[in-house]
């Protein structure tokens, strides 16, 4: 897995969990026509599964490939369903 993959859990949802804010996550994995045939559905899923227990604001995952074009439109309708039908509440009105 690349560098960026492995920055998911040790920076960018940390990250996002410290501004104190509850946002939905969309994980996106680009370029899914050049990860090769090495790289199965089966591992990547064992590898994300735990990602998604410990970060429960991680919405859904999703892989695309603009150059295909492969699953680019399901990356929209995902962000679009995590902000308008999110598993839990964006704002909190005893916090305003």
């Amino acid at each position: 897995m690349p560098d960026t993959f492995d920055r998911i859990p040790q920076f960018w949802l940390p990250y996002i969990r410290r501004l104190g804010r509850s946002v939905p996550v969309v994980l996106v994995g680009n370029k899914i026509d050049v990860r090769g045939r090495f790289v199965t559905n089966e591992a990547l899923e064992d590898q994300i599964l735990p990602i998604m227990n410990e970060f429960k604001e991680v919405e859904t995952c999703v892989e695309c490939s603009a150059k295909q074009p492969l699953n680019v439109s399901e990356v929209f309708y995902f962000a679009q369903k995590a902000v308008l039908h999110p598993t839990a509440p964006l704002y909190d009105s005893r916090e305003h």
